[in-house]
Parts: structure tokens; C-alpha cells; sequence
């Protein structure tokens, strides 16, 4: 049986002090979606999550959140819903409004969340951000395992062999 302790900070805006506080709890790791949300990068034994889909986050701020963590405590997500990767027709069925490559809610007043796949969360690091590749598939793939304390995301005995390929512009 794997059983992963998992405790993550996710949508939420706290201020220093804040943080400094529910840190006994056992939190590891936080999630970026916003420029307001920087108070974990100087932590060494706290993951990062950040949404690279291009729209969350700019890619300065990508490059300096993975220049301070390091790959090895940065996880690369898509905080997609449910509608990513629908055809256009299909997404009327939805209350949200998808434009300009995230969803948004319908009035326009926030994202709703991402649209994003994988792959594009790897093309928008590699391309926009210009972090290599090598490290880029390690904060999608190995980083993410290893905060759920699961054997994916290398290719090695004992691991689950979960193979992508991709052209070189990153398309599966």
C-alpha cells in the first residue's frame, strides 16, 4: 500500500506571517497561481506547483520561482477543468467563457482555471520560459510522483513504464 501525506495550500492568498503559522501543520507543498502567491519560494523543504499554461504566470516569474526551488521542488501543473481539450461546439454546454487560451468566468472577472494539457505546460516552460526540456519533463513527470510518493515518473526498475513521445515542438 502507498499512502502519500500530502497537505498542500491551494487557492488561497495568506501573508507572510500567515504561512509561518500553518507550517507546523505539515504542509508540502503550494500551489502558484498568481504573482500574489510567492511566500514559499525561500522554503527548501516545501515543493512549488505552478500553472504553466502561459496565462497564470508570467514567464519571468516561472524562470525565478524554478532559479530559487530548483527542479528538484518544482512540479509543473495544468489546473485544467473539465473542458480543456473540448472542440469549440462543445463548449456551450458550459458557464464558463473560454478565450484567449484559459477559461475565464462568464463576466470576465477572473480565470476559472486552465485549459491547459501537459504538453503545452511543457511547451510554455521550454519555449516561453526557457527552461530545458530535460527539466521540464522532470517537474511534469518525476517531481509530481514524488510528492504523492508513487513510482511513476522515471524510467527505472520498480516504476510504472508510462512512456509519451513528442515532436520537438513538443506536440504528442
Amino acid at each position: 500500500d502507498i499512502v502519500a501525506k500530502v497537505f498542500s495550500i491551494i487557492h488561497v492568498e495568506l501573508n507572510m506571517p500567515a504561512f509561518d503559522v500553518i507550517l507546523p501543520v505539515g504542509i508540502s507543498f503550494y500551489t502558484f497561481q498568481a504573482l500574489s502567491y510567492t511566500m514559499d519560494v525561500y522554503r527548501d523543504d516545501i515543493y512549488a506547483e505552478i500553472i504553466t499554461d502561459g496565462k497564470h504566470l508570467p514567464y519571468e516569474l516561472i524562470r525565478l520561482i524554478v532559479k530559487i526551488k530548483g527542479s528538484d521542488k518544482v512540479a509543473l501543473i495544468t489546473d485544467s477543468l473539465c473542458v480543456a481539450g473540448l472542440e469549440p461546439e462543445r463548449l456551450k454546454d458550459y458557464p464558463l467563457l473560454v478565450e484567449d487560451g484559459v477559461c475565464k468566468l462568464p463576466d470576465r472577472s477572473a480565470f476559472a482555471g486552465s485549459i491547459c494539457t501537459a504538453d503545452r505546460c511543457v511547451r510554455e516552460v521550454c519555449f516561453g520560459a526557457g527552461i530545458p526540456l530535460v527539466e521540464a519533463v522532470k517537474m511534469i513527470t518525476a517531481i509530481p510522483a514524488e510528492i504523492l510518493n508513487i513510482k511513476k515518473g522515471n524510467l527505472k526498475d520498480g516504476y510504472d513504464a508510462d512512456i509519451v513521445i513528442f515532436d520537438e515542438n513538443i506536440n504528442v
